[in-house]
């Protein structure tokens, strides 16, 4: 199968979130010129090649690796520390017990580097954005204030 067309083909690539721009349209912009980008780079066989690497070590081997991963060390570096997980679902021509689906979501997970995750997820013409994280990281009034500078930006594009 060609790379990037498997109805779940995962590909992580890391984006410049141009803060120091002001402006949302521009901000916005900005943010879609480096994913155009970063897209490109994704789409190399190379990249697919690497996703596939899993699929050439030994079960038992893999349970051992994950079963010896200490997840509270946090990495000297890190890609980002929010996520923004994007789905299209396609048209909106899914049915679940017997009725139309309407809307798609879903919660990105958090770890040690992953404190505040984006689920943007779309079925036809419909878009559904979701925001997960921790108290460690924003308290109740934080994460509302958050929502809602998330909302006014979208709002304004």
């Amino acid at each position: 199968m060609a790379p990037g067309t498997a109805r779940n083909s995962y590909r992580n690539v890391g984006a410049d979130l141009h803060c120091a721009i002001r402006d949302p349209h521009e901000r916005a912009a900005a943010i879609a010129a480096d994913l155009a980008l970063q897209r490109i780079r994704a789409r190399h066989p190379a990249m697919a090649i690497r996703a596939r690497t899993d699929d050439h070590v030994p079960a038992p081997l893999l349970r051992f690796g994950t079963d010896h991963l200490d997840l509270s060390v946090v990495p000297p570096t890190v890609t980002g520390n929010t996520v923004v997980s994007s789905v299209d679902r396609g048209p909106a021509d899914l049915e679940l017990g017997g009725g139309r689906v309407r809307f798609t979501s879903g919660f990105p997970g958090l770890s040690p580097v992953q404190a505040l995750t984006h689920g943007v997820h779309g079925i036809g013409d419909t878009v559904t954005l979701s925001v997960t994280t921790s108290p460690d990281v924003l308290d109740a009034a934080g994460l509302a204030r958050y929502v809602a500078l998330l909302h006014a930006a979208v709002a304004s594009l």
